[in-house]
């Protein structure tokens, strides 16, 4: 989920303003990864809001043949006893830092989604819901 909604927002919509942390600031604490990427979460934007948990999720993607890597910022909602994300936003950045593309979800779009097993979704989830 976390891959595919970063890679079909590449040709969405136009850049907007909005209120992402840079993925180049210290405060990114890494969460994983593998070959394909490392991600990590902001901790200084999680806010509680009952079982739920928001939180900016950083992802840098390494493109197959070499090349900059993809920076996307995600802000998802995670379900911490139902085990589900739903992302809210997904800003795609440069490597300089510079926001060069946002999509935010439309609120019919917007739904919680399972989280499998060994994802990078699982992963924060065990980050946050401690």
């Amino acid at each position: 989920m976390l891959f595919a909604a970063l890679l079909a927002t590449l040709t969405l919509q136009p850049m907007q303003e909005i209120e992402t942390p840079s993925p180049n600031l210290p405060r990114w604490e890494h969460v994983g990864g593998d070959d394909k990427g490392d991600f990590a979460i902001d901790p200084q934007t999680m806010h509680w809001e009952g079982r739920r948990v928001r939180v900016f999720v950083r992802l840098i993607l390494q493109r197959d043949g070499g090349g900059d890597p993809t920076i996307g910022v995600m802000r998802y909602v995670y379900d911490c006893k139902a085990h589900t994300a739903l992302v809210e936003q997904i800003d795609i950045f440069d490597t300089d830092g510079q926001l060069l593309h946002s999509n935010p979800s439309a609120p019919e779009d917007m739904q919680d989604e399972p989280i499998g097993a060994d994802t990078p979704n699982d992963a924060v989830t065990k980050r946050v819901c401690r």
